[in-house]
């Protein structure tokens, strides 16, 4: 019996979940600039996706951030990968770069590349840091 064709948000899912992370973050930030963002917001959450994609690509063992599949990015991993953030940037850059992932997973929840059932990272607040001194 031939078995029905899957639907194409789960072909998509398939095919994505080796995608590049570069590649996805490429694509989310043309989406950004067609809605209108400015060239300054999308710089601002280039530098913030990537620099954070870097850090969970090197604690997968992969040298820069283009090597990193989205089948690797997990709740760990980018909490990993913002801790690792967070120990050289101010608070206001650490969440910043949170709201940036949280656009990105929100963005790829809504082209069916990730499910809404998998965990989408905390929000900043949940991670402040404590007052210095």
């Amino acid at each position: 019996m031939a078995q029905p064709a899957a639907s194409s948000t789960t072909a998509r899912r398939r095919r994505s979940s080796g995608a590049s992370v570069a590649g996805l973050i490429d694509a989310f930030l043309d989406q950004l600039g067609s809605g209108g963002a400015s060239a300054h917001t999308i710089g601002a959450y280039r530098r913030d996706l990537v620099g954070v994609a870097g850090r969970m690509a090197a604690s997968h063992g992969v040298t820069e951030s283009s090597g990193l599949r989205l089948s690797q990015v997990d709740a760990a991993a980018l909490e990993a990968g913002m801790a690792a953030w967070a120990a050289d940037h101010a608070p206001a850059s650490v969440a910043r770069a949170w709201a940036a992932w949280s656009s990105f997973f929100t963005y790829l929840i809504s082209e069916g590349i990730a499910r809404p059932t998998q965990r989408r990272p905390p929000s900043a607040r949940s991670h402040r840091l404590p007052p210095p001194g």
